[in-house]
């Protein structure tokens, strides 16, 4: 089963496991999305960031791209950690 282009091109603050290994993204106190295949997003991402990093001298704006690269890395970083924990629980 394929993610929607909504779950995966979301910003999310952040990721949990709730009681049935069941990851779930938060993209804002309304907003949370069940993400039923976490390898799926997170190789979209992954790609989004490594897209990003190649654009290199044709951005427009670096230092926005700094940003929104790090908050990239940031997402990658807690969906990965994540991951980790469903599969050890």
């Amino acid at each position: 089963m394929t993610l929607c282009k909504t779950i995966k091109e979301s910003t999310y603050q952040n990721f949990y496991l709730n009681s049935d290994n069941v990851i779930y993204g938060i993209v804002s106190p309304k907003e949370i999305w069940k993400i039923s295949d976490p390898q799926e997003l997170l190789e979209y991402m992954e790609n989004q960031l490594n897209g990003e990093l190649e654009c290199g001298n044709y951005c427009y704006n670096k230092e926005h791209m700094t940003y929104k690269q790090q908050k990239q890395d940031k997402m990658i970083k807690r969906l990965i950690n994540t991951i980790k924990k469903q599969s050890v629980g």
